[in-house]
């Protein structure tokens, strides 16, 4: 979702019931997860400078992607860019 220079996003990714055997007797079992990011950009002369946060697995869900290898938990990310123009912007 956009407003002006504001920004709001929300990713949710299923990942369904995996088989990790050859006879398919074992298996990892399906989860949700969810992240969450907020951005705003300023514009400065010929400077664009970018400033976010993000959350990633907001609900803190245990999972694994291979069997046996537990997943990060919640994890937060803050975020800074410049972007320069040779054009008017």
């Amino acid at each position: 979702y956009k407003i002006q220079n504001f920004m709001l996003t929300w990713n949710s990714l299923f990942t369904g019931e995996r088989f990790v055997s050859g006879d398919n007797s074992e298996s990892i079992p399906s989860y949700w997860l969810s992240s969450a990011s907020f951005q705003h950009s300023f514009h400065l002369r010929k400077f664009e400078l970018g400033t976010g946060f993000s959350v990633n697995n907001i609900f803190n869900k245990d999972y694994e992607s291979i069997k046996y290898y537990p997943m990060p938990w919640r994890s937060y990310m803050l975020t800074l860019s410049l972007k320069f123009s040779t054009g008017k912007l």
